[in-house]
């Protein structure tokens, strides 16, 4: 009886802490993976225009605005309309008080699938778009 006591408090003690550690990570991978989620449905909408300015200054100096637009529109010629973004890994890290998240997305078009490496950063408590590259290379932001 005490053995089977002692198995349920172990039990327990894990629940609790796996419960205590996701709760942890969420908080910690929510905020940007809700700042790409926002970006990817500024592109699905086609308005490259919001795209653009939610993104870090730093992908700004790095990506005119054109650059961009003209991006998208080879893109969606190619492939057809961007339907979805699916957000598959993760990964934050903080170092120099600067907090980076690499996060990797599949891109639904209508012909096709395509998988991006996002990478944003964390600014003044926001965290922004700085860049991202498809699996072809093309990279659009600061590198």
């Amino acid at each position: 009886m005490l053995l089977i006591l002692v198995a349920v408090a172990f039990l327990l003690i894990a629940v609790v802490g796996c419960g205590i550690w996701f709760k942890q990570f969420a908080s910690k991978v929510e905020p940007p993976m809700t700042a790409l989620n926002i970006y990817t449905d500024t592109l699905i909408q086609r308005d490259y225009q919001s795209a653009y300015i939610i993104t870090s200054p730093a992908f700004r100096a790095a990506t005119h605005y054109s650059e961009l637009v003209d991006y998208h529109f080879k893109l969606t010629k190619e492939m057809g309309d961007l339907k979805s973004a699916k957000q598959k890994y993760w990964q934050i890290n903080e170092e120099n008080g600067i907090a980076l998240a690499h996060i990797q997305a599949d891109l639904q078009f209508e012909k096709s699938l395509k998988t991006y490496q996002f990478v944003l950063r964390k600014e003044d408590g926001i965290w922004r778009l700085l860049s991202y590259q498809g699996s072809d290379g093309t990279a659009l932001g600061q590198h």
